[in-house]
């Protein structure tokens, strides 16, 4: 529970760059933003009549110069208005027609320029609304959102309602204006005022709301999330649901006797945040899945389906997703370094994202995927210089809720000054000062996504008044205790390798954990990192909303540790003690750092071999998998390990320090098998292994003697388990989401536990090299379909897969009489070497497409190296066209024979690639017609659509015509 969160943010970013999940498209280009900003009434002080006419000559009201921007809304559905919380002042004694201009109320702002028929842009909605006509409405007003018939607003407890009339129009005025109360009856008799509501959201259905409600657990503060359907004309709430079921699958944590495990399928609402665009999830801050990281999760409303929206390890809170659902928009404290040290408590950690009144939210936009491998979002008001009072003057920050408009061209937040105490006085931060008008300290901004089209919004489907996972509400209703982990001494097992002992200490009346400790042993999530030492936290109420926080561990720090205490209504962060912690990294941004010390590795084993000639004899190397290296267009030289201590400079990536034990950089990882990797390693044998062949020979070898030699070579156990999570996450559509996520671990943990073994590679470790090749194969082809990945060309170079295989052969040629003299591979070297033969031996037959081809490169390319080239691997393909369409051969032989041309290729064939050459990216768009006819295939499915997609993409118009044939015979459409 206490991971470091810089640890997580760095291993998170090389895992899902590695694998993830392969329906999920790279992450969107930055888009062009245009910020402008909103009016607002003129500033004013609080004695009554100094609005005077001079002052506002509309006489449509004044504002405080602090706190007279209250909150943001929403837009109203006609996307030219904003709904905004304002705090009136300075309003003259009645009967003065201005002196309805007073208090809290709720305005509505142009937002495309124009006026209201009185010449402003401003129209209050509740100033001077007769009593008759809010009859018990609550005064708090906040997060005020429209209803999509753009005639009523819910704004805090209370709907607004103007009946007949438009908002906007002129005949919703005070007198036909009603301020409805919204009341939860928590009495089983019906008595009293009902249950209190806080931070209502509106669902998309405009018959529904979310809403949250505090609660007191054994002496600390908490809530739950709710949601339920007013009725008019009161608005009394029907069928409440909380969401919330203490069940096992909802827990976050699990106990199995003396183990503790993390469920990462639980729905742990604890703050609702809202609802998507078509309202099919609501959205929420969740219990945190590493280190008290406050993140944005969504779950579906009738499956129970979690997405984690966010990850960055600052904190998250309000969110907004676009009417298509192809858009969220977040306030995010990421790039301010505020809470890139912590791994404590929750309620500590969450409230530490302010200074008092201050936030430090900036606004951010992800795609509907969110928070994946490096990206972390655009920021949205990023193009500004940064001076005062520029859109990303870092003084100004994120109030509340930032809110689409409902054709998703525009977004509007709020914005608020740094002021005193959070400045100023005995604060050495001084107050800047406001460049805004009145010199007030609050702004209403609108960002335009100024290259998008205006969307048609569709209607949205009602949602059911009952949640399947939730717990339908009774009056009376007392929730109990959602963490249900008794104190006690519980062993977590990385989902790597290792262990953390965790003790846990309850209080007096075991109602609530006190104190956590951990004692790491060589702890590993993802098999690269890994944790040794210890640490403490200890957690104090002496207030319901109170938290005392003591943190030691066996880091750098003061020798009384590290103590903060920190109150959830006030958010003043007070604390004493130092942290400082050295990470030992030996990887860099989309994991390259292992791939390049894979290949560092063989290449100097190669050289040991003497086998560095790229088909120096081509007879020697006649295999089943037959191919080479080329030392030259590779690094060879392992980099040392570095040691750092920084701090993050950009959201993207954050390597600074924190509050972890001790990182190892080379340790010899042991494994630990959890449930999940049982059920994994059960599938595989059941499942999985028969799917890469129809041979009953190599069915069982693949059953049987791949997971035996696993056994005893972890990097291969590692592999079969990656490969198993990745096939049965696409059996299992409801499990997806876990089941990516330990395949990435396990690949990552083999690739990592491959490495010292290649250094020093023998003629024992051969066989199960063999194989760890060929399950990362698998792996690479099940994984994802990156953008620029051109299956032999991935981000600019040779991908691991491919070097791995075209490597492994020169290994195998100096262990081949050992290896052969195995029964049960030497029938897979067998079979191998007899097509093998036939690929070199049968002239290839003649081919249409391949010949036209190779007539267009013949007359076009006339550097004759260049040319040779070219026509070498269409040759070459040609051979594998033969096999593959031949009337003689079994399906198996048929995938060979396409492999057979990957691992054939010359490297500088591949260096063409490499750069983009139209002429040979044209004969790999043949090869796409292998592929497809692959599909079949459930690791191969997608790859010949995509990657003559990619090609395409790529070509010059000219070369587009080139490659006519394989389009036509895939059946794709540009």
């Amino acid at each position: 529970m206490f991971l470091s969160k810089v640890l997580f943010l760095i291993l998170r970013t090389i895992i899902v760059a590695v694998l993830s999940k392969a329906d999920i498209p790279p992450p969107p280009a930055p888009e062009p933003i245009e910020v402008t900003e909103l009016p607002l009434p003129p500033v004013a002080s609080a004695i009554e009549g100094s609005c005077t006419p001079e002052v506002d000559p509309l006489r449509t009201g004044c504002i405080l110069r602090h706190g007279g921007l209250v909150q943001v809304g929403s837009f109203l559905p006609d996307g030219n208005h904003v709904i905004a919380r304002i705090n009136y002042t300075g309003a003259p004694a009645t009967p003065d027609p201005a002196s309805i201009y007073a208090g809290d109320q709720i305005v509505l702002i142009k937002a495309d320029g124009t006026k209201f028929s009185n010449g402003s842009p401003f129209k209050c909605l509740t100033c001077g609304v007769p009593q008759d006509n809010a009859r018990g409405r609550a005064e708090a007003l906040d997060y005020p959102q429209a209803f999509r018939d753009g005639r009523r607003i819910l704004a805090g407890t209370n709907i607004i309602d103007c009946g007949e009339f438009d908002l906007m129009s002129d005949g919703c005025g005070p007198g036909s204006t009603y301020i409805y109360p919204i009341r939860w009856n928590t009495a089983v008799d019906g008595s009293g005022q009902g249950g209190s509501l806080r931070e209502l959201r509106l669902h998309p259905d405009n018959l529904h709301i979310g809403f949250n409600s505090f609660v007191t657990l054994a002496g600390k503060f908490g809530q739950f999330a709710y949601t339920g359907l007013p009725m008019a004309p009161r608005y009394d709430l029907t069928d409440v649901n909380i969401l919330f079921d203490n069940n096992t699958r909802n827990q976050p944590l699990l106990v199995d006797g003396d183990e503790l495990r993390i469920n990462l399928e639980a729905i742990t609402v604890g703050e609702l945040r809202g609802f998507s665009g078509s309202g099919r999830e609501v959205t929420y801050i969740g219990y945190p899945r590493e280190s008290s990281n406050i993140d944005v999760f969504a779950a579906d409303l009738t499956t129970g389906t979690v997405r984690r929206l966010t990850s960055h390890p600052e904190y998250c809170d309000p969110v907004d997703i676009s009417a298509d659902d192809e858009w969220i928009a977040i306030m995010d404290t990421r790039g301010s370094d505020r809470q890139m040290f912590m791994a404590v408590s929750t309620t500590a950690v969450s409230s530490t994202r302010n200074n008092g009144q201050r936030r430090f939210f900036q606004p951010y936009l992800l795609d509907r995927y969110g928070d994946r491998g490096d990206y972390y979002g655009q920021r949205i008001n990023a193009a500004g210089d940064g001076s005062p009072g520029s859109i990303n003057d870092p003084q100004w920050n994120g109030m509340a809720d930032p809110r689409f408009s409902l054709d998703t061209t525009r977004l509007v937040y709020g914005q608020a000054l740094t002021v005193a105490p959070a400045c100023g006085g005995i604060n050495p931060l001084p107050c800047p000062n406001s460049t805004e008008p009145g010199g007030r300290t609050e702004r209403v901004v609108v960002a335009h996504f100024t290259s998008r089209q205006p969307i048609s919004v569709r209607a949205v489907e009602t949602l059911s008044d009952t949640i399947p996972w939730a717990t339908p509400y009774e009056p009376g209703y007392v929730p109990s205790q959602i963490l249900s982990v008794p104190g006690g001494v519980y062993t977590l097992y990385g989902a790597a390798n290792g262990s953390a002992r965790v003790t846990i200490i309850e209080n007096e009346d075991a109602t609530v954990v006190d104190s956590v400790s951990v004692a790491y042993d060589r702890y590993s999530d993802d098999g690269l990192t890994f944790l040794d030492g210890t640490e403490n936290v200890t957690v104090r109420n002496p207030t319901v909303t109170l938290n005392e926080v003591d943190w030691y561990s066996d880091l750098k720090t003061s020798p009384d540790g590290f103590r903060l205490s920190i109150d959830v209504l006030t958010n003043i962060f007070d604390a004493n003690g130092t942290l400082s912690t050295t990470l030992c990294l030996s990887y860099t941004r989309r994991n390259l750092g292992w791939r390049r010390r894979f290949r560092s590795l063989l290449e100097g084993r190669m050289r040991k071999l003497g086998l560095d000639a790229e088909y120096a004899n081509p007879e020697k190397s006649r295999r089943g998998i037959s191919c080479d290296f080329s030392v030259s267009a590779h690094h060879a030289a392992l980099s040392p390990p570095s040691t750092s201590t920084s701090t993050g400079q950009s959201p993207a990536r954050v390597p600074v320090a924190s509050p972890i034990a001790s990182v190892g950089c080379q340790p010899t990882p042991a494994g630990w098998f959890s449930a999940l990797d049982l059920e994994l390693l059960h599938h595989y044998t059941t499942s999985t292994c028969f799917t890469f062949s129809t041979e009953p020979m190599t069915r069982n070898c693949m059953r049987v003697n791949v997971p035996r030699i696993g056994f005893s070579h972890q990097y291969v156990l590692k592999a079969i388990l990656s490969i198993a999570a990745l096939h049965l996450a696409r059996i299992k559509p409801q499990r997806r989401d876990v089941l990516l996520e330990q395949a990435m671990i396990h690949h990552n943990a083999s690739s990592s536990l491959a490495l010292p073994v290649l250094n020093n590679i023998n003629s024992e470790d051969s066989v199960p090299m063999f194989f760890f090749s060929m399950l990362t194969t698998y792996i690479s082809f099940a994984g994802p379909k990156e953008s620029d990945n051109l299956l032999v060309i991935s981000n600019g170079d040779m991908p691991e897969w491919l070097f791995l295989c075209r490597g492994m052969s020169s290994v195998i040629d100096a262990a081949s009489e050992g290896m052969r003299s195995m029964f049960f591979i030497g029938v897979v070297f067998e079979s191998g070497r007899k097509l093998d033969n036939i690929w070199y031996t049968n002239p290839p037959p003649d081919h249409e497409g391949l010949k036209e081809l190779e007539g267009l490169i013949t007359f076009y390319v006339k550097d004759p190296e260049k040319r040779d080239e070219l026509t070498l691997a269409i040759d070459q393909l040609r051979r594998s066209f033969g096999i593959f369409y031949g009337s003689n051969y079994t399906d198996d032989q048929r995938m060979k024979s396409a492999f057979m041309w990957l691992l054939k290729v010359r490297n500088s064939f591949v260096n063409l690639l490499k750069e983009r050459d139209n002429e040979a990216l044209c004969v790999l768009a043949f090869f796409c017609v292998l592929l497809q006819r692959l599909d079949y295939h459930w690791w191969i499915e997608g790859w010949g659509v995509h990657l003559v997609a990619r090609i395409y993409s790529v070509l010059d118009d000219g070369y587009r015509l080139w490659i006519r044939w394989p389009i036509e015979e895939i059946g794709w459409a540009p």
